[in-house]
């Protein structure tokens, strides 16, 4: 957290482009008179925009990629990013608040938490994460964060993995840890279906 620099200004919007008061989460506006140009093959809805202000100085306005809010003393928190945001049953889930969760339990070295598609939640909520000991079972991990999140945030599929795919910058590749959850999530799945088999 922060507070903005004299040279700039900083607001909060809803996804109508309206300013949301203090505590209420939303995307981080940024006006000033120099501003980089965007985002490197991005969206319309993230690229530079220019307006002129009242003062008739040339001020650009960009709507980044991030979340965050305001506290009643002005400074500015970010909570994660508008892509990588969770809708599960209607709820928004920034994955940055449940990691830092996970996290908490001392339990986990890495965690990433994404949204699978659903046909009944829309996403959900899942944790790919990596014990901290090969003691460290996802029922522990679990049963330390539910009492720790409202219940629309806690992860309802968990999986364990020996590392996350990251790159050169040691930026997590999401697409990489999506494809890697569904695989292991299948798996699961298929296992649970073959010990019905064999117990009938």
């Amino acid at each position: 957290c922060g507070q903005v620099l004299p040279h700039a200004k900083v607001t909060i919007r809803n996804g109508t482009g309206e300013i949301v008061e203090a505590l209420s989460t939303g995307v981080i506006t940024i006006e000033a008179e120099s501003l980089f140009y965007g985002y490197y093959s991005a969206s319309t809805n993230l690229a530079l925009e220019s307006e002129v202000s009242k003062s008739r100085n040339r001020l650009q306005t960009l709507q980044s990629d991030d979340l965050g809010y305001f506290d009643q003393q002005g400074y500015l928190y970010t909570v994660g990013r508008r892509s990588n945001k969770i809708i599960s049953g209607g709820e928004n889930v920034f994955p940055a608040e449940v990691e830092q969760v996970i996290r908490g339990t001392g339990l986990v070295s890495d965690v990433c938490v994404i949204g699978l598609p659903d046909d009944y939640w829309g996403q959900v909520v899942t944790a790919v994460f990596v014990p901290s000991s090969d003691q460290v079972s996802v029922a522990m991990v679990q049963q330390n964060v539910e009492g720790n999140l409202s219940k629309f945030k806690c992860p309802k599929d968990w999986v364990a993995v020996e590392s996350l795919p990251r790159n050169g910058q040691g930026k997590l590749n999401y697409e990489q840890v999506k494809v890697i959850a569904r695989d292991c999530l299948s798996q699961l799945k298929l296992n649970e279906i073959n010990q019905l088999k064999v117990n009938c």
